[in-house]
Parts: structure tokens; C-alpha cells; sequence
């Protein structure tokens, strides 16, 4: 049985050579900022790419669940949306502003005239606005994340906040993002949904941790990693939450086929956090906070064709066990 499938092989090569997909948008907020003498550094270019090719793909998939391709008007929503993300966050993590602060600037409220990612964000929700069947739900699913932002800033900065609080404010941010994605297609929600996609937000936003690991302890945030802090105790919580996950999305009332085709997708870009615990495991013994800190090889660097082959072959596994 040939196990990569040509939809899957899409999406392995969409997450990997990014920029086909992303091309359309990302000309158009060119030429919208170019209207303000503004631009897009090449490193936000980059990371509001990635984000548009990972809402793609989460989107697609949830295509497949409901059995139906994505039309025209749900693929250009969702590409706003992935760039929509990327914006929101630099504006509260790298330019220190609160939700509230960003919802004026959606609102076209700028206060710097010169912050390209204030612009952006104007142009982004003004278009979601236009055409998303639903925005007051993507509004309420949008305020619930930024209610979990603000909280992230301050309590996963507490290195003593507990591991159920952190999941907890894990779950909201990711769970209401990804909800928030689900929400620009036009098809009815199964009875369910809503909790299995929110599982599903939490987990991508588990596996987005685990790979920043470093990265957030040198920034003294503490997310379910460093809360758990073993190796192998992540690995195994990792994978009950996944387990968790996907008998979520197994109860709903979809196609049992298109279900198992939807999950190979997500299972896919879920499987690189087994990637990285399987780099981490071949550095040195976390023992403390200071120990994760004091590393120095902790990226995981995801171009690298041996760590793409390992997320590949983690899915082949996963074929070979659900055949």
C-alpha cells in the first residue's frame, strides 16, 4: 500500500516550501503598505508565510472532514486569518500593546502612524469583516484568546503558576485561535465540534511550545514544557493530549473515512513535537529551569532534511498502525 498519498504529499510539501501559497496575499499587504511610505521586514514576511501555509493546511483538512474542497472565498479567508495571527501577536509580544489596545487598531484607531503591523492589522480585519459568514463568532472566539493572552503575560511569567493553570491558559490561546479558523468556513457545525477543534488549538499551540522551549525560559515564560520539565514526562503527556484529541474528533458525526483522512493531516504537523523531544533527548538531562536555560542546542531546525524525514516517518507509523 502506497502510504504518502498525493493530498498528503500537498500538504507535507505546503509546510516545507511555503511560499507558492502565500504569494497572492502577501503582494497585496505589500502594495496596501506601500500606500503609508511602510513594509514588511523580511523576517515578518517570512513568519506571516508560515502562518498563512499552516492555516491552509488546517483548514483543508477540516475540508476533507466535512467532505467538501474549500471554495474561492473560504481560501482567501483563510489566508487573511493565518496572516491575521502573526500580526496580533507581534503587536502584544513585540510591541507590548494589550488586546484591547490591538482591537482599537482593528477598529482603524492608529496611534503610530509609522507601525507597519498597526496598518496591517486594520487592512486584515477590515477584509475577514467583509466577508466571514460569522464575524461576531469570530469576534467572541477572538476576545477569548486575547483574554488568554493577557493572562499568558502575566502568569506563565510566574515560574511558580501550576501546571493545570498553564494548560489551562495553553488550551484558551490555542483553542479560541483555532476556532477562530474553523469559523471562516461556511458549512453547519457538527454537535461537538467546537470542543474537538478547541483540543485541537490547544495541541498546536502544545507542539508551537515545545519547540520554543529555550526560547521562552531565556524569556522567563513558562509554558507545559518547562512545567513538566522531563523529557519523558513530556513525551508522555504529550501524547495522551493527542490521544485526548483525536477520540474528540473521532465522536463527531462525520464520515468515519473522512475523519481518519482529516487526522492523518493534523497527526502530519502534530508529529514534529515528537521531532523535537527527540532531539532534546540527546542533549543532556534537564534537571532545573537553569539547565534548560545553560543549553545551547535546543532549535530544532525543521528545514533539516534528517528532521524532515523523522516527521515523516513518525506519520508513516501512524499509517502503518491504522491501516
Amino acid at each position: 500500500m502506497f502510504l504518502l498519498l498525493p493530498k498528503t504529499l500537498f500538504y507535507a510539501y505546503a509546510y516545507y516550501r511555503p511560499n507558492a501559497l502565500a504569494a497572492g496575499l502577501i503582494e497585496k499587504i505589500k502594495n496596501y503598505l506601500k500606500r503609508y511610505d511602510l513594509h514588511l521586514s523580511e523576517k515578518e514576511q517570512d513568519r506571516i508565510t508560515y502562518y498563512i501555509v499552516l492555516n491552509r493546511i488546517m483548514i483543508s483538512s477540516f475540508a476533507i472532514l466535512r467532505g467538501r474542497k474549500l471554495s474561492p472565498k473560504e481560501k482567501y479567508l483563510g489566508s487573511l486569518l493565518g496572516a491575521f495571527t502573526p500580526v496580533y501577536d507581534d503587536l502584544m509580544d513585540e510591541e507590548n500593546y494589550t488586546h484591547e489596545e490591538t482591537r482599537a487598531f482593528m477598529d482603524e484607531h492608529i496611534s503610530d502612524a509609522s507601525s507597519s503591523m498597526q496598518r496591517l492589522i486594520t487592512f486584515l480585519y477590515q477584509e475577514i469583516k467583509s466577508i466571514h459568514p460569522d464575524i461576531s463568532r469570530f469576534d467572541t472566539y477572538f476576545d477569548k484568546a486575547g483574554i488568554a493572552q493577557n493572562r499568558s503575560i502575566v502568569e506563565q511569567k510566574n515560574i511558580g503558576t501550576n501546571l493545570e493553570v498553564t494548560r489551562d491558559i495553553t488550551y484558551e490561546k490555542g483553542g479560541n485561535f483555532c476556532l477562530l479558523f474553523r469559523s471562516g468556513l461556511f458549512h453547519d457545525w457538527e454537535e461537538g465540534e467546537e470542543e474537538a477543534i478547541f483540543l485541537l488549538g490547544g495541541m498546536t499551540q502544545y507542539v508551537d511550545d515545545i519547540f520554543d522551549l529555550h526560547k521562552d525560559v531565556m524569556e522567563n515564560t513558562y509554558t507545559i514544557p518547562a512545567k513538566i520539565l522531563s523529557v519523558p514526562d513530556i513525551r508522555t503527556d504529550y501524547r495522551h493530549s493527542l490521544e485526548n484529541c483525536y477520540q474528540s474528533f473521532s465522536k463527531l458525526n462525520y464520515k468515519k473515512s473522512n475523519n481518519l483522512k482529516f487526522w492523518s493531516i493534523q497527526y502530519l504537523t502534530l508529529s514534529r513535537g515528537y521531532v523535537a523531544l527527540d532531539h532534546f533527548a540527546h542533549l543532556p538531562k534537564f534537571n532545573s529551569i537553569e539547565d534548560i536555560r545553560n543549553s545551547k542546542k535546543m532549535v530544532v531546525d525543521m528545514e533539516l532534511f534528517r528532521n524532515v524525514w523523522k516527521n515523516l516517518n513518525y506519520f508513516i507509523q501512524y499509517k502503518i498502525r491504522n491501516a
